[in-house]
Protein backbone atom coordinates (compact mmCIF):
# COMPACT_ATOMS: atom_id res chain seq x y z
CA UNK A 1 0.00 0.00 0.00
CA UNK A 2 0.84 3.38 -0.84
CA UNK A 3 0.86 5.90 2.14
CA UNK A 4 -1.95 9.01 1.29
CA UNK A 5 -0.44 12.00 1.33
CA UNK A 6 -1.56 15.06 -0.66
CA UNK A 7 1.47 13.65 -3.75
CA UNK A 8 -0.84 10.57 -4.30
CA UNK A 9 -3.92 12.71 -3.96
CA UNK A 10 -2.92 14.86 -6.93
CA UNK A 11 -1.67 12.24 -8.64
CA UNK A 12 -4.79 9.99 -8.40
CA UNK A 13 -7.52 8.93 -11.11
CA UNK A 14 -10.62 11.31 -11.37
CA UNK A 15 -13.85 10.40 -12.56
CA UNK A 16 -15.56 12.18 -15.30
CA UNK A 17 -18.78 14.15 -15.13
CA UNK A 18 -20.40 11.96 -17.34
CA UNK A 19 -18.93 8.77 -15.12
CA UNK A 20 -20.27 9.84 -12.40
CA UNK A 21 -24.20 10.93 -13.76
CA UNK A 22 -24.05 7.81 -15.39
CA UNK A 23 -23.26 5.87 -11.97
CA UNK A 24 -25.51 8.20 -10.30
CA UNK A 25 -28.40 6.87 -12.14
CA UNK A 26 -27.96 3.49 -11.17
CA UNK A 27 -27.53 3.89 -7.67
CA UNK A 28 -29.04 7.36 -6.87
CA UNK A 29 -28.81 6.56 -3.01
CA UNK A 30 -24.91 6.80 -3.36
CA UNK A 31 -24.48 10.30 -4.51
CA UNK A 32 -26.17 13.99 -4.55
CA UNK A 33 -28.73 14.88 -7.05
CA UNK A 34 -27.45 15.15 -10.34
CA UNK A 35 -27.55 18.86 -10.40
CA UNK A 36 -25.26 19.08 -7.95
CA UNK A 37 -22.29 17.08 -9.58
CA UNK A 38 -19.52 19.38 -11.00
CA UNK A 39 -16.08 19.02 -11.70
CA UNK A 40 -16.08 21.30 -8.72
CA UNK A 41 -17.71 18.47 -6.57
CA UNK A 42 -16.00 15.52 -7.97
CA UNK A 43 -12.76 17.14 -7.45
CA UNK A 44 -13.59 17.79 -3.88
CA UNK A 45 -15.27 14.27 -3.16
CA UNK A 46 -12.25 12.64 -4.28
CA UNK A 47 -9.60 14.89 -2.16
CA UNK A 48 -12.45 13.76 1.16
CA UNK A 49 -12.75 10.66 0.13
CA UNK A 50 -8.97 10.10 0.15
CA UNK A 51 -8.48 11.97 3.28
CA UNK A 52 -10.87 9.93 5.29
CA UNK A 53 -9.35 6.70 2.93
CA UNK A 54 -5.93 7.89 5.25
CA UNK A 55 -7.89 8.45 8.17
CA UNK A 56 -9.60 4.86 8.25
CA UNK A 57 -6.42 2.68 7.82
CA UNK A 58 -4.71 5.18 10.68
CA UNK A 59 -7.56 4.01 13.02
CA UNK A 60 -8.76 0.38 11.98
CA UNK A 61 -5.36 -0.72 10.74
CA UNK A 62 -7.04 -2.25 7.75
CA UNK A 63 -3.77 -2.27 5.61
CA UNK A 64 -2.65 -4.89 7.46
CA UNK A 65 -5.26 -7.52 6.97
CA UNK A 66 -4.93 -6.92 3.42
CA UNK A 67 -1.25 -7.61 3.34
CA UNK A 68 -2.15 -10.98 5.46
CA UNK A 69 -4.35 -11.90 2.46
CA UNK A 70 -2.03 -10.95 -0.21
CA UNK A 71 0.77 -13.07 1.67
CA UNK A 72 -1.51 -15.87 1.26
CA UNK A 73 -1.54 -15.03 -2.76
CA UNK A 74 -5.31 -14.47 -2.93
CA UNK A 75 -5.95 -12.75 -6.64
CA UNK A 76 -6.71 -9.39 -6.86
CA UNK A 77 -9.66 -8.39 -8.86
CA UNK A 78 -7.84 -7.04 -12.12
CA UNK A 79 -7.77 -3.60 -12.93
CA UNK A 80 -9.68 -4.01 -16.42
CA UNK A 81 -12.58 -5.81 -14.17
CA UNK A 82 -13.10 -3.20 -11.27
CA UNK A 83 -16.21 -1.29 -10.88
CA UNK A 84 -16.93 2.82 -10.72
CA UNK A 85 -16.19 2.60 -6.56
CA UNK A 86 -12.73 -0.03 -6.54
CA UNK A 87 -11.87 1.74 -9.93
CA UNK A 88 -11.77 5.42 -8.36
CA UNK A 89 -11.12 4.04 -4.70
CA UNK A 90 -8.15 5.95 -2.24
CA UNK A 91 -7.86 3.11 0.63
CA UNK A 92 -5.09 1.70 -2.05
CA UNK A 93 -5.70 -2.14 -1.14
CA UNK A 94 -5.87 -5.36 -2.74
CA UNK A 95 -9.11 -6.79 -1.28
CA UNK A 96 -10.98 -3.70 -0.02
CA UNK A 97 -12.78 -0.37 -1.38
CA UNK A 98 -14.96 2.10 0.45
CA UNK A 99 -18.42 1.91 -1.93
CA UNK A 100 -19.36 5.18 -1.51
CA UNK A 101 -18.20 8.94 -2.93
CA UNK A 102 -17.97 11.44 -0.41
CA UNK A 103 -21.15 14.36 -0.10
CA UNK A 104 -19.20 16.69 0.53
CA UNK A 105 -22.42 19.05 -0.22
CA UNK A 106 -23.07 18.08 3.70
CA UNK A 107 -19.89 20.34 4.62
CA UNK A 108 -20.40 23.81 5.50
CA UNK A 109 -19.29 26.52 3.59
CA UNK A 110 -16.31 26.92 6.34
CA UNK A 111 -15.69 23.47 6.64
CA UNK A 112 -15.55 23.19 2.58
CA UNK A 113 -13.07 26.48 3.14
CA UNK A 114 -10.76 24.86 5.43
CA UNK A 115 -10.54 22.12 2.85
CA UNK A 116 -9.94 23.55 -0.10
CA UNK A 117 -7.32 25.90 1.85
CA UNK A 118 -6.02 23.09 3.22
CA UNK A 119 -5.33 21.40 -0.32
CA UNK A 120 -3.74 24.47 -1.66
CA UNK A 121 -1.22 24.93 1.54
CA UNK A 122 0.16 21.23 0.38
CA UNK A 123 1.76 20.61 3.55
CA UNK A 124 2.28 17.84 6.11
CA UNK A 125 0.77 20.21 8.48
CA UNK A 126 -2.01 20.93 6.35
CA UNK A 127 -2.77 17.46 5.39
CA UNK A 128 -2.76 16.86 9.20
CA UNK A 129 -5.59 19.80 9.61
CA UNK A 130 -7.46 18.06 6.64
CA UNK A 131 -7.38 14.96 8.66
CA UNK A 132 -8.75 16.71 11.80
CA UNK A 133 -11.43 17.99 9.48
CA UNK A 134 -12.36 14.52 7.84
CA UNK A 135 -12.71 13.38 12.02
CA UNK A 136 -14.75 15.65 12.63
CA UNK A 137 -17.16 15.08 9.97
CA UNK A 138 -17.08 11.62 8.44
CA UNK A 139 -20.23 10.78 10.08
CA UNK A 140 -21.84 13.40 8.09
CA UNK A 141 -20.32 13.30 4.84
CA UNK A 142 -19.38 9.07 4.89
CA UNK A 143 -22.29 7.64 5.48
CA UNK A 144 -25.69 6.62 3.36
CA UNK A 145 -27.96 9.25 4.87
CA UNK A 146 -26.91 10.12 8.72
CA UNK A 147 -30.60 12.58 8.49
CA UNK A 148 -32.52 8.46 8.45
CA UNK A 149 -29.93 6.06 10.43
CA UNK A 150 -32.20 3.60 10.87
CA UNK A 151 -33.38 2.97 7.02
CA UNK A 152 -32.26 0.51 5.15
CA UNK A 153 -31.24 1.27 2.07
CA UNK A 154 -30.30 -1.09 -1.59
CA UNK A 155 -28.39 1.25 -3.48
CA UNK A 156 -27.70 -2.15 -5.66
CA UNK A 157 -30.96 -4.81 -6.08
CA UNK A 158 -29.40 -8.42 -6.07
CA UNK A 159 -31.61 -11.38 -4.98
CA UNK A 160 -30.05 -11.77 -1.40
CA UNK A 161 -29.88 -7.83 -0.61
CA UNK A 162 -25.88 -8.72 -0.89
CA UNK A 163 -25.61 -4.63 -0.47
CA UNK A 164 -28.13 -3.46 2.29
CA UNK A 165 -26.87 -0.78 4.46
CA UNK A 166 -28.52 1.63 6.96
CA UNK A 167 -28.18 5.16 6.68
CA UNK A 168 -25.80 5.57 9.38
CA UNK A 169 -23.56 3.09 7.86
CA UNK A 170 -20.52 3.26 5.92
CA UNK A 171 -20.49 1.12 2.61
CA UNK A 172 -17.33 -1.33 2.41
CA UNK A 173 -16.45 -4.14 0.06
CA UNK A 174 -14.57 -7.03 0.69
CA UNK A 175 -13.02 -8.97 -2.82
CA UNK A 176 -11.14 -10.94 -4.91
CA UNK A 177 -11.11 -13.14 -7.83
CA UNK A 178 -10.71 -16.71 -8.62
CA UNK A 179 -7.16 -17.93 -10.29
CA UNK A 180 -7.36 -19.84 -13.79
CA UNK A 181 -4.58 -21.36 -15.59
CA UNK A 182 -3.41 -20.04 -19.22
CA UNK A 183 -6.30 -22.20 -20.78
CA UNK A 184 -8.81 -20.56 -18.66
CA UNK A 185 -9.50 -23.81 -16.21
CA UNK A 186 -9.23 -23.14 -12.23
CA UNK A 187 -5.85 -23.56 -11.10
CA UNK A 188 -7.16 -25.82 -8.00
CA UNK A 189 -10.09 -26.42 -7.27
CA UNK A 190 -9.04 -26.80 -3.43
CA UNK A 191 -7.94 -23.15 -3.67
CA UNK A 192 -10.57 -21.67 -5.05
CA UNK A 193 -12.39 -23.86 -1.91
CA UNK A 194 -9.94 -21.99 0.19
CA UNK A 195 -10.49 -18.58 -0.76
CA UNK A 196 -14.34 -18.52 -0.86
CA UNK A 197 -13.83 -19.86 2.83
CA UNK A 198 -11.41 -17.14 3.77
CA UNK A 199 -13.14 -14.32 2.11
CA UNK A 200 -16.36 -15.27 3.64
CA UNK A 201 -15.00 -16.12 7.69
CA UNK A 202 -13.09 -12.50 7.04
CA UNK A 203 -16.48 -10.72 5.78
CA UNK A 204 -18.48 -11.88 8.52
CA UNK A 205 -16.56 -10.21 11.13
CA UNK A 206 -15.29 -7.54 9.40
CA UNK A 207 -17.92 -5.01 10.28
CA UNK A 208 -17.89 -5.38 14.09
CA UNK A 209 -13.89 -4.72 13.98
CA UNK A 210 -14.18 -1.50 11.63
CA UNK A 211 -17.25 -0.27 13.68
CA UNK A 212 -15.40 -0.71 16.99
CA UNK A 213 -12.37 1.01 15.56
CA UNK A 214 -13.62 3.75 13.63
CA UNK A 215 -16.33 4.34 16.02
CA UNK A 216 -18.91 4.35 13.62
CA UNK A 217 -21.04 1.78 12.05
CA UNK A 218 -19.26 -0.23 8.62
CA UNK A 219 -21.53 -2.49 6.52
CA UNK A 220 -19.46 -4.60 4.27
CA UNK A 221 -20.91 -6.84 0.94
CA UNK A 222 -18.74 -9.51 -0.36
CA UNK A 223 -17.63 -9.42 -3.95
CA UNK A 224 -16.01 -13.24 -5.26
CA UNK A 225 -15.17 -12.87 -9.14
CA UNK A 226 -14.68 -15.72 -11.50
CA UNK A 227 -13.16 -13.98 -13.81
CA UNK A 228 -11.66 -16.15 -16.85
CA UNK A 229 -7.94 -14.55 -18.32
Amino acid sequence: MTAISWDTINGSKQPSIEEVVRATKEEPVLFPLIETISDGWISLSQIYRALFSAFFLRKTGLDRLDRRLAERGFTPVPEKERRFFHRYDSLGLDYFYLRTMAKVERLSAEELETLQNAKEEGTEASFEEAIRLVEETFRRVMTLNPERPNDVFEPKQTIHGDYCVRGNEIPLVICSAAAFDKDGNLLSEEQEKDRIRVFTNVWRQLDNRLSADLGCPTKSAIEVFYIRR
